[in-house]
């Protein structure tokens, strides 16, 4: 079934059954005998979750061939589960790194591809694409043209509703297989993969252009053949229009760093970073121009005037007790954020905290109303009670909720969340 790539292999003794075996081979029945993801199936995940990290099998086909059960049986459970079950993505996560490094020594033949392809295409806990990736990367151009016929088989079939659906039900899978453009956009990767690029291109060409993952696919097949330049021009086009655009821009500030634009590269990450304040990008961004300290400093004088909020979040992060006394000064925080920024300061001036509370209390009082606003905003002044107590400025925030009652005279669910913080006879 399997062709060895290099060296001879140690033969498994005859009638010979590894304890991880069993246990795949047990959820296996499981699967066919109830409908009920049960504590004894659960107990057996965890189980294999401990023994696929700890004492999986060497031998290369038994590993593939293993793993490539393992992920096809987590992503079965995983819909009868009453949710994101951690054992499962454990084990479906080390299965594919299993396959991955096995696939380095054998490759699959006959059935095998077809149940690698049932891998990806059942897959519902891992990515199709990081599933996908591994097998570009591994497999022999002579499976990839066996996976590619199947591949193309299933996106055909998967194009009419009904087929799909009687398909799934004679092969007794699950039911959250790939859909028809998932099929065709892997089908592209093959292709590309193969040299076939113009074949690729055709496929995409008969997609939505305005589905960021065809975009994407567009990137991946032009990236695959070399065509960089080309792959920018898609996605920098397709970022005009999509709406949904951040997996479009993360593309983007791969491609240019991979095409030693360093300019352009660190452009695309900083407008990622001012629109989503995602605190990710700003330390990919420091890993990308570590060699050049005074592109960071223009770097977080741009973000300063760029985003005030995101760029006093950089500074927390960087522990920056000044930098943020500073920045706290701007008027266009959120409440969230003077919270945020008051806490970071209390271990260090209470003084400074006390100051930006007073704020965040002012301006979330304003704008609490319904009975949960006013709820969340009472649990978050009733939060810093003490502080203010210990810094000798304990009727500061019964002050606060006087005036805000006050100005706010028809809101009833603040006067009694205020009235549960401070008493019936508070104001």
């Amino acid at each position: 079934m399997f062709e060895q790539d290099r060296g001879p292999q140690e033969a498994q003794p005859a009638g010979a059954s590894l304890p991880s075996e069993g246990l795949v081979a047990r959820l296996e029945r499981r699967y066919e005998q109830t409908q009920l993801y049960g504590r004894d199936v659960d107990e057996l995940f965890r189980q294999l979750a401990g023994d696929i990290r700890a004492s999986w099998p060497e031998d290369p086909v038994t590993r593939f061939t293993l793993s490539v059960r393992a992920l096809r049986i987590a992503a079965a459970w995983a819909e009868r589960a009453r949710g994101p079950e951690k054992s499962l993505l454990i084990v479906s996560e080390v299965a594919l790194a299993h396959i991955a490094v096995a696939l380095y020594e054998v490759q699959p033949e006959g059935d095998w591809v077809e149940a690698t392809a049932d891998a990806w295409d059942e897959s519902g806990l891992l990515e199709r694409d990081a599933i996908a990736e591994v097998l570009l990367d591994r497999l022999d151009d002579d499976v990839l043209v066996e996976l590619e016929a199947i591949i193309r088989r299933r996106a055909h079939q998967r194009k009419h509703e009904v087929a799909g659906m009687l398909e799934t039900m004679q092969r007794g899978g699950p039911a959250g297989l790939a859909s028809a453009r998932d099929l065709a956009l892997f089908h592209a990767r093959i292709l590309a993969t193969l040299d076939r690029v113009e074949d690729a291109l055709a496929i995409l060409d008969r997609e939505s252009a305005s589905a960021p993952a065809v975009v994407l696919a567009y990137a991946d097949v032009y990236e695959r053949a070399e065509r960089i330049d080309d792959a920018i021009d898609r996605l920098r086009r397709a970022a005009i229009v999509l709406a949904d655009k951040r997996p479009v821009l993360e593309r983007l500030f791969d491609l240019y760093l991979a095409n030693d634009n360093l300019d352009a590269a660190v452009a695309q990450q900083f407008q990622l970073l001012a629109e989503t304040g995602e605190l990710l990008y700003w330390d990919v961004l420091c890993d990308a121009v570590e060699d050049r300290p005074d592109l960071m400093d223009a770097l977080l004088e741009r973000l300063r005037e760029a985003s005030a909020s995101t760029y006093a979040d950089v500074l927390m992060a960087q522990g920056d007790v000044s930098g943020v006394l500073n920045a706290a000064s701007a008027k266009t925080f959120s409440y969230d954020h003077l919270w945020r920024i008051g806490a970071f300061l209390q271990p260090h001036d209470d003084r400074a905290a006390a100051r930006v509370y007073e704020r965040a209390i002012a301006l979330q009082g304003r704008t609490a109303q319904s009975k949960q606003e006013c709820a969340d905003f009472g649990a978050r002044l009733e939060g810093v009670l003490t502080f203010f107590d210990a810094i000798g400025r304990t009727t500061k925030p019964r002050r606060l909720a006087r005036e805000l009652v006050k100005a706010q005279k028809n809101n009833v669910p603040l006067k009694r969340e205020m009235e549960r913080i401070f008493g019936n006879r508070f104001g």
